[in-house]
C-alpha cells in the first residue's frame, strides 16, 4: 500500500480507498495539533430563556421542597465562564438597579443558604440580565470628564495684614485656595496684593531678584523685606526687565 523510499514512506496518487482517495500523507503523519481557543468572556446568553435552562441543565438545577429553583445555578447556565461570585454581584446589582425584593433562601445542605425563587421570578430576572448587551452591573458614570487644564501656575504677592513691611512671593494654580491654607489657624488676615497670571514658572528668577531683600526672621524662604506698598510695583518691574511682562 506504501511504498518506501528511503526511510519516508508515500503512497501512490492512484489508490483509492472505498471510491475516496486517501488523505495526503502529510496528514497521516502528521499528529494532531489541538487549535487554542481563547476562552470567551463572561457573557449573557441572551437566546436562553428559563424554560432552555431546565431543559438543559435537567436535574442540575435544585429545587427545594416548596418547588423554588435555585438562583445562582440558573444563572450558572445564564451566564457563561462565570465564578459564583461574580454571579453572586450581579444578582445583588440587578436587584439594587431594579429594586426587585429580596428572594426567599432554601438551604440544600451543610453550609449557607442559597437565594431561591419561583420561575415567574427567574424568568423576570432573566428578562433583566438580558435588557442589555453588557452585564448588568454597577451604572457607568455620567458626570463630565473635565478636559486636562492648559493653564499655568500664577505669580502672586500676599502679606500678613498686621504687618506691612514683610511680603510674600510665590506661585500656585489656585491663588484663593493658597492664601486660605495660609490664614487658616492664623489670628490674623492673609491679603493677596497682586497676581500675574501664567507667570509662576518665573517664580526661581524673581526670588533671585529679591535675594537681598530675603527675610532671615523665620524658615520660609518666600518672604521678603519689601513693603507692602512697593511690592507690587517692584515684582511688575523686575517681570518687565525680564522681558515677561
Amino acid at each position: 500500500m506504501y511504498k518506501e523510499t528511503g526511510n519516508v514512506f508515500t503512497m501512490p496518487e492512484n489508490l483509492f480507498h472505498q471510491g475516496k482517495p486517501f488523505p495526503p500523507p502529510e496528514a497521516v503523519i502528521v499528529p494532531r495539533v489541538f487549535k487554542y481557543r481563547p476562552r470567551r468572556s463572561v457573557a449573557f446568553e441572551s437566546s436562553m430563556n428559563f424554560a432552555n435552562i431546565i431543559e438543559a441543565a435537567g436535574d442540575r438545577i435544585r429545587v427545594s421542597p416548596e418547588g423554588k429553583y435555585s438562583v445562582d445555578d440558573v444563572m450558572k447556565y445564564a451566564m457563561s465562564d462565570s465564578s459564583q461570585a461574580h454571579r453572586c454581584n450581579t444578582y445583588r446589582r440587578v436587584r439594587e438597579q431594579f429594586d426587585l425584593r429580596a428572594a426567599d433562601r432554601a438551604n440544600f445542605g451543610p453550609g449557607c443558604t442559597t437565594p431561591v425563587a419561583t420561575a415567574d421570578e427567574l424568568e423576570l430576572l432573566l428578562g433583566l440580565l438580558f435588557a442589555s448587551r453588557r452585564p448588568v452591573g454597577r451604572p457607568r458614570s455620567t458626570r463630565c470628564v473635565r478636559p486636562p487644564t492648559l493653564s499655568e501656575d500664577a505669580l502672586y504677592v500676599m502679606r500678613y495684614s498686621h504687618d506691612p513691611n514683610y511680603v510674600k512671593i510665590g506661585r500656585s494654580r489656585n491663588v484663593e485656595g493658597r492664601r486660605a491654607s495660609l490664614e487658616a489657624g492664623q489670628n490674623h488676615r492673609v491679603e493677596v496684593l497682586v497676581i500675574f497670571p501664567g507667570k509662576g514658572r518665573l517664580e526661581g528668577r524673581i526670588h533671585a531678584h529679591f535675594d537681598g531683600c530675603r527675610s532671615a526672621l523665620g524658615a520660609g524662604r518666600e518672604w521678603f523685606a519689601i513693603p507692602a506698598s512697593d511690592a507690587a510695583g517692584a515684582v511688575a518691574k523686575a517681570l518687565f526687565d525680564m522681558g515677561a511682562a
